[in-house]
């Protein structure tokens, strides 16, 4: 997938001893922020704290990395987007366990540096490191929410496939978090006809990127999926 040509990929780094291909997204992001932010804390600032913060999402991303290696996989390396970065694998991870401690590594990580940004801020009163380590806690809540892709619903397809199976897990949690998604796009409606503008834009970006990464499984269920429930459908209905 990283070999594969991407005109909105603009350069291309070497992070940490890890590839790094820049999207265009990362840069209209960074930006976008820094200018938003600066409005209130100032425009040196917001820059210092929108760095620091791509940073850290890419720390979170590089605990998803480290684990990886320990575990023997191949990776491909990151692409930075408006997001953050997204880890890059060879080949798919079928482990139940590998799943588990890779998907829980990011998470873990992005604790840790809310935990070191509180007591630098504890020590230094630099306002900077205060936001940083909320931001960070934040990162971590929202991992955790078991929604693919987010590392939550990684971390419960691999427990759900030590019950289940693989197969039936990924279906039952990528079905849910479609629905999710859509449900997320219905209310953001709702809000903009109730007025509440800041809610809208809230729960539908948050749907939008989540229907983004999953766009694959919803081709997916509307081509396979439905075509097996329709025929286990008349199949009961036929011998019942």
């Amino acid at each position: 997938m990283l070999k594969k040509k991407n005109s909105l990929i603009v350069m291309e780094v070497n992070i940490l001893g890890v590839k790094t291909k820049i999207h265009l997204s990362f840069f209209i992001g960074f930006v976008v922020i820094t200018w938003y932010l600066g409005q209130y804390i100032g425009y040196l600032e917001s820059f210092i704290l929108t760095f620091l913060f791509y940073l850290s999402l890419f720390l979170h991303e590089y605990g998803h990395y480290l684990e990886g290696k320990r575990l023997g996989y191949q990776i491909e390396g990151f692409v930075f987007h408006i997001i953050g970065a997204t880890m890059l694998l060879k080949r798919e991870i079928l482990n139940h366990k590998d799943e588990f401690l890779m998907a829980y590594a990011g998470p873990l990580t992005s604790l840790i540096l809310s935990f070191i940004y509180i007591n630098i801020y504890f020590f230094t009163g630099i306002k900077i490191f205060d936001y940083l380590a909320a931001l960070n806690f934040v990162v971590a809540f929202v991992s955790f929410i078991p929604i693919y892709p987010l590392d939550g619903g990684r971390i419960l397809r691999a427990l759900l496939s030590m019950k289940i199976g693989r197969r039936t897990a990924t279906y039952i949690v990528k079905t849910f978090s479609v629905l999710t998604a859509l449900g997320l796009l219905v209310l953001s409606i709702k809000m903009s006809f109730d007025g509440k503008y800041i809610e809208f834009f809230k729960y539908y970006f948050l749907s939008l990127f989540l229907l983004f990464f999953l766009q694959r499984e919803i081709r997916v269920f509307l081509k396979r999926d439905l075509k097996f429930i329709k025929r286990r459908f008349l199949h009961e209905r036929y011998y019942s």
